[in-house]
This record gives C-alpha cells, sequence and structure tokens, in this order.
C-alpha cells in the first residue's frame, strides 16, 4: 500500500524501497520482491473491492471536474474517508484490474480529471480561448470547442470545455446559459476597441443601437445578444450600463480612438451635421482626401 502510494498518512506514502525496507525491518530487494508478488497476482485476477467500484462510479459521473470539487462530491457522498488523489486511485483501479476511465492534468495550477484519452484537450481549449479573448475579447464555447476539435483531430465534449474555461484566471460568462464568455486579457482590440469607438463619438448610446453598429463592423461575425453585450460593456473600465444603455463614464477623444479616416467623418458630420444627405456627405468627405 505504501509502495503504491495509496495510503491516507502522507509520511507514508512516496516511499522508496530503500526507506520501506528500514520502516519494516526488511532488505530493499526484499520489498521489491513484495510488491512484484503482489502485483503478479493481482495482474489478472477481479479482487472483490467495493469501495474502489463505488469511488470509480462517482467519478465516471462527475468527471471532468477539477479534484477539490471532486473531493467535495466525495464528501458529499459519504465517501470522504476513502479519499485518495485521483491519480492515485487511478493506479489502484489498474493494479486491481478495473478500467480506469479517466486520467489527470494539471492546468495552471489547478489539477482536473478528464476522461482517459483526453489529457492533451485542457490545454489546447486554454490555447484556442485566450487567442480568441485576445483578438475578439468575447466568444462563445461552441467557437472554442470547434477550433480546439481541428487542433485535436477529435471532437471536444461540451462539459470538457466549460470546466476548462472556469478554470482559467480572469474567465468570466456574460450569460445564464453559459454559451458566451469574456477572458481578460488586456487587449485592446476586437469588441473593446469597436466599444470605444462608438462611445468616443456617442457617449451614451442604447444597446440595441449599438449592436447595430456592430453589425456594421463585425462582418462575418456573430453579434453578441443584447444581454451578452451589456454584460460585456458592465465590466468594461469607465463605462455604466443603465436602463440597458451603454454610457461612458470619461471623456474619450474622438481624435484618440478613431483611426485617420474615421475620425476625418466624424469630423465631417459635427461640422455639417450631425444628420447629412448621403450625397452631400461623400462631397465633404471627398474635399478631405478620403477615397470614395
Amino acid at each position: 500500500i505504501q509502495r503504491c502510494d495509496w495510503s491516507s498518512d502522507v509520511c507514508s506514502s512516496d516511499l522508496t524501497l530503500e526507506e520501506l525496507g528500514k520502516r519494516h525491518g526488511l532488505s530493499r530487494e526484499r520489498i521489491r520482491q513484495i510488491c512484484l508478488r503482489a502485483a503478479k497476482r493481482h495482474c489478472n485476477a477481479r479482487v472483490f473491492a467495493p469501495v474502489l467500484d463505488r469511488v470509480l462510479g462517482l467519478i465516471a459521473s462527475r468527471m471532468p471536474i477539477p479534484a477539490d470539487a471532486l473531493r467535495r462530491a466525495f464528501d458529499a457522498a459519504g465517501l470522504g474517508a476513502s479519499w485518495l488523489p485521483p491519480k492515485v486511485i487511478r493506479q489502484a483501479a489498474m493494479f486491481l484490474s478495473r478500467p480506469a476511465a479517466f486520467d489527470t492534468v494539471l492546468l495552471e495550477g489547478v489539477e482536473l480529471v478528464v476522461p482517459d484519452g483526453s489529457v492533451h484537450a485542457p490545454k489546447v481549449i486554454s490555447q484556442v480561448a485566450r487567442r480568441i479573448a485576445l483578438a475578439s475579447g468575447i466568444t462563445t464555447s461552441a467557437d472554442v470547442a470547434r477550433q480546439a476539435a481541428v487542433q485535436l483531430g477529435f471532437e471536444v465534449e461540451p462539459a470538457l470545455v466549460r470546466v476548462t474555461l472556469e478554470t482559467l484566471a480572469n474567465f468570466q460568462w456574460l450569460d445564464d446559459r453559459q454559451t458566451w464568455f469574456h477572458l481578460e486579457s488586456g487587449s485592446q482590440y476586437g469588441l473593446p476597441n469597436v466599444i470605444d469607438k462608438v462611445l468616443a463619438v456617442c457617449p451614451r448610446i442604447a444597446v440595441a443601437r449599438l449592436r447595430a453598429a456592430m453589425g456594421r463592423r463585425r462582418s462575418g461575425r456573430r453579434v453578441p445578444p443584447a444581454g451578452v453585450l451589456l454584460a460585456f460593456c458592465a465590466q468594461m473600465p469607465g463605462v455604466t450600463v443603465k436602463n440597458r444603455a451603454v454610457i461612458a463614464d470619461r471623456l474619450r477623444r474622438s481624435e484618440e480612438v478613431l483611426s485617420g479616416v474615421e475620425a476625418a467623418m466624424v469630423e465631417v458630420l459635427r461640422s455639417h451635421g450631425p444628420v447629412m444627405e448621403r450625397g452631400a456627405f461623400e462631397e465633404r468627405c471627398l474635399d478631405r482626401g478620403i477615397n470614395r
């Protein structure tokens, strides 16, 4: 038990053959022989182990899951006294001729219990999510799953995507259905950039009008639902959400936020608008050197 690290006693786990020999008054070689004999005895025999079977059933029903959450599930199921680290339980299952249908992986300091064969998926999911967050600021778990599947070569279960995302630092769901999410990356590209530009021109805007503006800008990309967009804006610095409107708390200078062409078009509207006939607007823009 001690050699296989199945002991709940921290002082008894991870002992070498030599350390076990000293503890029990036996030689290192004798300890090795005993362990080898035990392994051969159980390699083809199914040992009666009802608690282990119950533990394996619990893990199968709960994974994917963080190891600390799995431990709480053990306590809730009355198996707290049987808790061992998941990787040790896996070793015990294999030793006692049980199918080990799970594996463990460490992601950002958190141990995850995942289905066997999916041990590389959390890292890929994490990389995909961070890449999208850096470029767009907001996306869906389904988009992450699709891109991760391309890299992995197999479909990724939605539950594994969800558990992996919730493990990442600065992660936030933006809707109750856990579809859209935000992952703070510090990027000023994508959605944060679009919102800043809109607020530089219109410091207070209804979410419906903001979505319409985004629809014209984000060609080929889904525009987030109104509730998701409001949730995203609510966590942006210098922005307040009130009565389904997005409000700038601080002044955004359009000449600093907008590009050259955008700033010139806004200046035309401010000087000759704010509402202009399209032909007249195009003529004023041409006068400022903006190509048609």
